[in-house]
This record gives C-alpha cells, structure tokens and sequence, in this order.
C-alpha cells in the first residue's frame, strides 16, 4: 500500500535516482556496449589470369585433373552431407563446379603448386581446409608442375655512366660550379643559413 503520510512521498513509489548519468559523465559504465573497430582484411595478392576466349584448349593432363578433382568432390560430398545430398543437390556443396573449372585453369596456366597459392588464387571458403587434399590430387595428377623450376632470367652487368662534369674518374669537381640547392640569407648574404 501507498504511504502518502511521508513528506518526500512514499519509499516503495518513490524513483530512485540513478548513478549512472550518461556516456559522457560515466564512460566507464557504457565501455562494454561498445564496438571496437575492425580493420578491413587485406585481400591477399592474385595473378591476373586473363579471360580467355576461347577457352584455353586443356590438355589430355588438365582433363585427367578435372576427373580427378570431380571424382574427389563426389566423394567428400557423400562424406560431409551424405548419399541422398549427393543425388537431390549435387557435389557442388563440397566445391563450387565454378572452384573446380578454375584450379584446372590455375593448373593449365601453372599458377598454383601450394596451398597458400592455392588460397590466394582460389575464392573459396574451404581452401585451408581442404588445400592439402586439392595439393596432393594435383601433384598425382600433374607431377610435371611441381618437377619444372622456372629460372630467373641471368643478371647484365650495365656499366654506370660517367658524371657530365668529369672526364676521368679521379677528376675533381670544379669549385666555381654554383649548385642550385646552396642557401644564402637574404639579410646578411652568407651562404648555408637563411634568415627569418
């Protein structure tokens, strides 16, 4: 019941004030509602394959890839999802036939031979997962990418130009030759400083 017999209002109906005032008096009770800033993710570095078109003719070893690729995401999507996916979805659900076309273009154009390549080439979100598994398929399939070392082309050793004021190498510069950068003050004349 009500007590209105108290000069300050009753105690049960009378509004307690608050401790906290607002973010700007107490900060440090707002802190946890806070969201801290994300930094964006820097896209890892991609070779630019260009579109081809035609399609780049695939050889006898890029279709026994693309098999080999088919016949493994069959499987892990039997494995993952189970038969019944496999038959009403598609394998698509283990990786995208779109991922699958791309590594043997990736392959073709000898751009991937290890799964950090691999990730930085493919958009796929299970490439750490399963890059090993893609790695070792590729490396049965196609020995000759990981066999074939690109050389770096051989240095040229280009003789440095002589300076335009000197004749030979030992020669002096001449004194007279009034550089561009010199400093001379405007109140005293002197070179090096300036004056304010």
């Amino acid at each position: 019941d009500c007590d209105s017999s108290q000069p300050h209002g009753c105690q049960c109906c009378l509004e307690t004030p608050s401790t906290i005032c607002c973010d700007i008096h107490t900060l440090s009770q707002f802190t946890s509602f806070f969201i801290p800033a994300i930094k964006p993710i820097q896209p890892l570095p991609r070779t630019h394959i260009p579109k081809m078109n035609p399609p780049c003719e695939f050889t006898q070893d890029d279709r026994k890839l693309q098999q080999e690729l088919e016949h493994w995401h069959k499987n892990k999507t039997i494995e993952v999802f189970g038969c019944s996916i496999l038959v009403d979805m598609g394998p698509s659900l283990a990786m995208p036939s779109e991922v699958l076309d791309h590594i043997v273009e990736c392959i073709h154009l000898k751009v991937i031979k290890n799964v950090n390549q691999l990730i930085c080439e493919i958009c796929w979100a299970d490439a750490e997962e399963y890059g090993e598994s893609i790695i070792a398929i590729i490396q049965t399939a196609r020995p000759d990418i990981f066999s074939v070392t690109e050389q770096a082309p051989p240095l040229m050793s280009v003789p440095l130009p002589q300076p335009l004021w000197s004749t030979t190498p030992n020669s002096q510069v001449d004194s007279t030759v009034k550089h561009s950068n010199t400093w001379k003050c405007s109140h005293c004349g002197e070179c090096g400083h300036t004056c304010e």
